[in-house]
């Protein structure tokens, strides 16, 4: 019995140990999930309603989301880290229902500069209420 119970806390142990990120639900289909480090943030979506894949990212570092939009602010990277000199914006609409991570893809519009984003904004008609309400002050 001992045994066992032991057998459990190291099973407990290393479980807890294999998933240390970060991890924000957006809607039933979207998320902001950053597997080991910060700086990984990425748009995910739930794939067969059990896998969480990868639609924009990494990096992003603030997002808003509504009922028809998901908006996004991105910082790239690259092998020397984070470019915070440059800032990436994202418009994911979702009025029409989306059934798969290559969908999602295929409707992310971006990535657009500030004016592109303001310009495009209007155009899709992204309500003024929807902000930017989902930050990581860390990345930005």
């Amino acid at each position: 019995m001992k045994v066992a119970r032991l057998l459990l806390l190291y099973l407990a142990l290393f479980l807890s140990s294999c998933w240390t990120g970060d991890f924000v639900k957006l809607n039933d289909r979207f998320a902001l999930w950053a597997t080991d480090d910060r700086a990984d943030m990425s748009l995910c979506f739930l794939e067969f309603d059990q896998y969480w894949v990868g639609v924009v990212g990494p990096c992003i570092f603030a997002a808003g989301v509504d009922d028809n939009f998901i908006i996004l602010k991105e910082h790239p990277t690259t092998l020397d880290g984070i470019n915070r000199e440059v800032t990436l914006y994202y418009i994911l609409p979702l009025k029409n229902s989306i059934n798969s991570v290559e969908e999602a893809r295929e409707k992310v519009i971006g990535p657009l500069t500030e004016k592109e984003f303001g310009i495009t904004r209007r155009q899709y008609l992204v309500a003024k209420s929807l902000d930017f309400k989902v930050v990581f002050s860390d990345l930005e």
